[in-house]
């Protein structure tokens, strides 16, 4: 994960800024934000700001990065062997309407390690008839059956997340933007509905992310009032699959494919550690 600190001032300018970790400056941190990225236990600390004019200094109030323990609960799971999916399909879509056909199904050998795998190939030879397209996609939802019995008891979504082992073909470079959603569903309708941009390769990736990184789409589903009202009544996880710009990033044929091997939803779930004499020790949330 990626934390962010910021500070506001006023005053005579120039200002200029040193963050600090404890009493130590943190070198090359001269900005009003601090950024720490890939967040470990050793970033858990009192994190202030010095700033400084011609007219002197001033040292901000800590703010305390707390760093928390977490293990993974599976909610759904999808690996085509014992876990299988409850449902799959797939879509195009472009500008101007043209002859597009898509083809799903299960396929032994097509997923890591020559396990079955989710294999979905878009036919884009229909553009040839008219290839002035501002936008054109393909794509793949499947969904997994889960109930509040097997994980979903909260609405905090950065205690939600989502692992999808996918690769692609039919690329014209080396690699492509898409888009990865998900959607919290209850009976018979979404409830809440996010996505995160992602580049597609034609290797196998481990794509995993927190729910709250992701975006609300007005696409995929309701609204956040809804999922914090009815999230007992999810029954199930869907998610979508997206490759953007078919016709800028993929060769307009029939060798456009996803391949699917697993999909993973957990619940992390936080596991305070304890230090000697039974103190609590309140650090933190890595994952």
């Amino acid at each position: 994960r990626t934390v962010t600190f910021g500070v506001s001032a006023a005053g005579a300018p120039p200002l200029s800024y040193q963050w600090r970790k404890g009493t130590d400056n943190l070198p090359g941190k001269t900005n009003d934000t601090l950024n720490l990225a890939s967040i470990t236990t050793a970033n858990a600390g009192d994190y202030s700001v010095i700033i400084t004019n011609l007219l002197g200094s001033t040292t901000s109030s800590n703010a305390t990065l707390e760093i928390l323990n977490v293990r993974e609960v599976p909610i759904a799971e999808v690996n085509f062997q014992d876990k299988q999916p409850g449902w799959y399909g797939a879509f195009t879509y472009c500008e101007n309407p043209v002859p597009l056909t898509t083809n799903i199904m299960e396929m032994a050998g097509a997923g890591v390690g020559g396990t079955t795998g989710l294999v979905m190939t878009a036919d884009g030879s229909g553009f040839t008839n008219n290839m002035n397209q501002d936008y054109s996609q393909f794509g793949v939802t499947m969904g997994a059956f889960a109930s509040s019995t097997n994980g979903i008891d909260t609405t905090n979504l950065s205690l939600y997340k989502l692992y999808a082992t996918i690769r692609t073909a039919g690329l014209i470079g080396k690699s492509a933007r898409g888009r990865i959603g998900w959607q919290f569903w209850a009976p018979y309708r979404p409830i809440l509905g996010m996505e995160v941009p992602v580049t597609f390769t034609t290797n196998f990736q481990v794509y995993s992310f927190v729910l709250s990184d992701g975006t609300r789409s007005d696409y995929l589903g309701d609204s956040w009032s809804e999922f914090t009202k009815e999230f007992d009544q999810i029954n199930s996880l869907q998610i979508m699959v997206r490759a953007d710009n078919w016709l800028g990033q993929y060769g307009a044929d029939a060798s456009n494919a996803f391949y699917i091997s697993n999909v993973r939803f957990v619940r992390l779930v936080p596991t305070p550690s304890t230090i000697p004499g039974g103190v609590t020790n309140h650090r933190a949330v890595s994952n």
